[in-house]
């Protein structure tokens, strides 16, 4: 019964490192692309379900500026620079809106009537 050589077992570690790292960043990227990509849909959740939280505290929700800003968490904030009014009964009007992270501009949202949704990706 024959077995592997020494050199036989070394090449083939070799040749396994070389994938392995060949194949690494592309994972991590993914991995990245990934996370951005879940935070990107949490986001879009909070904001669609601003008419939902409306209509359940039977009261306007506005988006604007200052203390009209939303805050969404993970240092995003959701703010508008004209108002965005959800009413009580959950109907909005539309309008443009901006997603802040840290003071810096992360997205620019389209908000589209009679629910104000936040449609697609950005």
């Amino acid at each position: 019964m024959r077995g592997f050589t020494l050199i036989e077992l070394l090449i083939v570690l070799v040749l396994v490192t070389l994938i392995g790292g060949i194949a690494a960043p592309s994972l991590i990227s993914a991995a990245e692309k990934l996370a951005q990509r879940s935070e990107v849909d949490v986001l879009q959740q909070q904001v669609n379900a601003l008419p939902a939280q409306a209509l359940m505290e039977k009261s306007a929700i506005v988006v604007g500026r200052g203390d009209n800003a939303i805050d969404l968490g993970e240092g995003y904030r959701l703010t508008a620079n004209t108002n965005i009014v959800y009413q009580s009964n959950g109907v909005c009007l539309g309008g443009n809106a901006v997603i802040t992270q840290e003071g810096q501009v992360a997205f620019n949202v389209s908000l589209v009537p009679p629910f104000c949704q936040w449609k697609g990706t950005p």
